[in-house]
């Protein structure tokens, strides 16, 4: 996990964090979260999740500084960039959309 982020999860800025569905559709409220970067560790109850078909349907429901702080006023593009950037997220994304749970 990037340390920008892991930082954002720990102060509570980031108060959601996202996953390409499929193998994550089984998050649900009140499952333990475990967040690992470097030696840092956090475990964060999960107070709420939903799916999304896509990111910009996410968008649309979640201000996306609940999930990237540390953007400032970024486009969706710059933001289908940052997701697409991680290995296979492109099609799991496509292929089972997004799973946002809030942490």
């Amino acid at each position: 996990m990037d340390s920008l982020v892991f930082r954002a999860i720990k102060s509570g800025k980031k108060t959601v964090e996202t996953r390409g569905g499929g193998k994550y559709d089984e998050i649900k409220k009140g499952d333990m979260a475990y967040f690992i970067c470097g030696r840092g560790r956090l475990k964060k109850r999960i107070k709420k999740v939903q799916k999304f078909s896509s990111i910009k349907t996410m968008l649309r429901k979640i201000n996306f500084r609940k999930i990237w702080p540390h953007l400032k006023n970024p486009s969706l593009k710059e933001i289908e960039k940052t997701y697409y950037a991680y290995p296979g997220y492109r099609g799991r994304i496509k292929k089972h959309g997004l799973v946002a749970f809030w942490i």
